[in-house]
């Protein structure tokens, strides 16, 4: 999707693609926990309805956040062309 064109339209394109086709899989670390926890959670509420409606808002806001920060420590830097994250 990057290489179709989006990453032209907003920054941060194609790393928020990789992230967010990684994101579900943040149910692995249960297995930290303990085995049976794991069995219990995995691909449970991390690939669930519920999921579905957080992960992309949290992940929307998570790539503004950057995208501001970056360009408030580089404000004085040159941006190039780099076109700035939106919601669009």
């Amino acid at each position: 999707m990057a290489e179709a064109g989006l990453k032209r339209k907003t920054a941060l394109a194609t790393v928020t693609l990789i992230i967010g086709a990684s994101i579900p899989a943040v149910d692995a670390v249960t297995k930290f926990v303990s085995s049976d926890y794991a069995l219990q959670v995995r691909r449970g509420w991390a690939h669930g309805i519920l999921a579905l409606l957080v992960w992309p808002f949290l992940l929307t806001g998570a790539m503004l956040g950057v995208d501001r920060l970056q360009r408030w420590r580089f404000r004085r830097g040159n941006q190039g062309s780099r076109v700035p994250a939106h919601l669009g």
